[in-house]
């Protein structure tokens, strides 16, 4: 038997009262819904421009992930060597759409090396030839 089975009618009729389960139930629908509008949101950088996607796997990374962010929150990860993901509730994402996190991945919250990733873009054309 439920809790909410010994509530007065009043309540269980009151446009406030939510059954048993119903939070658990739109938690689920808000991280799906999220992660779509990501996954749609990073089809759209993709489509900026040709070289998006190769720069955003070149040196870029962190510009996207500074960008996702932005745009829906989340926390910037490094992830395998010379690599960074953005953590949007429990999902990883870079410029490809979701990616599993590398076992090692861990959080960036060290400004002086946030500073440094910023840097990693510099020369990212000249790998390109």
């Amino acid at each position: 038997m439920s809790q909410s089975e010994n509530w007065p009618q009043e309540i269980l009729n009151s446009p406030y009262y939510f059954p048993d389960g119903f939070w658990d139930v739109a938690r689920k629908r808000f991280a799906e819904d999220l992660h779509h509008s990501v996954l749609d949101f990073i089809a759209l950088l993709r489509r900026l421009h040709p070289d998006v996607e190769y720069a955003g796997q070149n040196g870029k990374c962190f510009i996207v992930s500074k960008i996702l962010r932005s745009k829906f929150g989340g926390e910037i990860w490094y992830d395998v060597p010379g690599h960074i993901t953005t953590k949007i509730g429990e999902r990883y994402y870079d410029i490809t759409g979701e990616v599993s996190p590398h076992p090692s991945a861990y959080r960036l919250t060290d400004e002086l090396v946030l500073k440094r990733a910023e840097e990693w873009d510099k020369d990212w054309r000249d790998r390109r030839s």
